[in-house]
């Protein structure tokens, strides 16, 4: 019997044995992958980089007249769009190596959230979705990586925009606690929430909603982006001490949160009042025939910008009844925001065929 479990021992032993070498290949193998990535990404980010320069010396130029400038600004926004999945490529390769580090400094949260949404009312305004913010009203600063937290906020908005096509997207911060630590320091809880009345997820696939690649196929769709921002979200959540959370209801909609604890140098304690917005969506009149809305596809689809610019504004002209819809469709074209375009249109299209 001792020889038996001796011998079964040692198999046991010497299978754990592979295993653990197996294991050390395999993440040796990710590791030089995931270096050779990065270092791609900065070999493409460099002459992007190039390009971009390039554009801006471009559209600086006042000799150059404004149509060839008009298609320059497209090359700059696309150049831009690609150097920030690169910037989300090497964000990746530093969680995956663990080199991914916070810079916390003394920052103006109510100033960076007033910028976030700013930043976020174009892309509403353009899919005539309601868009309703309540942020708080800090005087003093809190010490927080400013870059990251806004980073996982317009992640968090942009999906919460991309993938509503009614209704609208709810953005609120609010300080849950204050607490004093030291003498001169103060600690602020404070919780952030993005809402909104899109798609949603199935409950199946809420686990792999942070995985990375994986967006795109939980979601069921082909929208921009190559499923990152989430997972470097959590991630960079995760650094700053809290916990990326999701809640779904499928053809209902998504909210995603988190809680911060930061440190402010506020030496008493405050009372934080709330600023609170709605931005109504505009309704869509659109007049135009089915025959008119095919030929506006069938122009983007060549890619002729101005082309398609001058057919618009003719359209607008001949049909003002139809301004509401045709200024949508010229701010998704001067944001390059072809798929949105077709989207738009077969949406109306279909609402025409519906009886």
């Amino acid at each position: 019997m001792n020889r038996l479990t001796s011998f079964l021992t040692q198999i046991v032993s010497a299978q754990l044995q592979e295993l653990e070498r197996a294991k050390e290949i395999a993440e040796a193998t990710v590791s030089a992958k995931t270096k050779a990535l990065a270092g791609l990404a900065h070999e493409v980010k460099t002459q992007l980089t190039t390009i971009s320069a390039y554009t801006q010396r471009l559209q600086s130029n006042p000799e150059i007249p404004s149509q060839p400038k008009q298609q320059i600004q497209i090359i700059a926004r696309c150049t831009q769009y690609i150097l920030t999945l690169i910037d989300d490529i090497l964000d990746f390769s530093k969680t995956e190596r663990q080199k991914l580090k916070l810079h916390p400094i003394e920052t103006n949260l109510t100033s960076v959230l007033t910028e976030i949404v700013e930043g976020c009312q174009i892309n509403v305004r353009s899919k005539f979705l309601t868009f309703t913010y309540s942020i708080p009203q800090l005087t003093e600063p809190i010490l927080i990586d400013r870059k990251r937290l806004r980073q996982v906020l317009f992640n968090l908005l942009s999906n919460a925009i991309k993938f509503t096509s009614t209704g609208g997207v709810t953005f609120t911060v609010m300080v849950e606690k204050v607490e004093r630590i030291e003498a001169q320091t103060t600690s602020l809880t404070i919780s952030f929430e993005v809402t909104d009345t899109g798609s949603g997820i199935p409950p199946e696939q809420l686990e792999k909603i942070f995985r990375p690649f994986e967006q795109g196929e939980v979601l069921g769709t082909n929208n921009n982006g190559i499923g990152l921002g989430l997972s470097i979200s959590q991630k960079l959540v995760e650094l700053m001490g809290g916990k990326l959370e999701v809640q779904s209801v499928l053809n209902e909609g998504s909210t995603f949160s988190f809680m911060l604890t930061v440190p402010t140098t506020a030496s008493e304690l405050l009372e934080i009042q709330q600023s609170e917005a709605v931005s109504e969506p505009v309704p869509i009149k659109n007049t135009l025939t089915p025959a008119q809305m095919d030929r506006v596809r069938e122009t983007i689809m060549i890619g002729d910008f101005e082309e398609i610019e001058a057919m618009l504004q003719a359209l607008k002209k001949s049909s003002p009844q139809s301004e509401s819809f045709i200024e949508r469709l010229l701010i998704l074209l001067k944001n390059c925001k072809f798929t949105e375009i077709d989207q738009l249109i077969e949406a109306q299209l279909k609402s025409r065929r519906t009886p």
